[in-house]
């Protein structure tokens, strides 16, 4: 149960990055074509 716990942790915590990461390159991406 607990593993289970922490690999949905881990998942998440993956997510919220690639997330981030595609925010702040999509800014960047604005920021150049303005």
């Amino acid at each position: 149960m607990k593993e289970n716990r922490l690999a949905q942790n881990k998942e998440i915590l993956n997510k919220k990055a690639i997330y981030s990461t595609r925010t702040h390159l999509f800014a960047v991406e604005i920021s150049r074509s303005l």
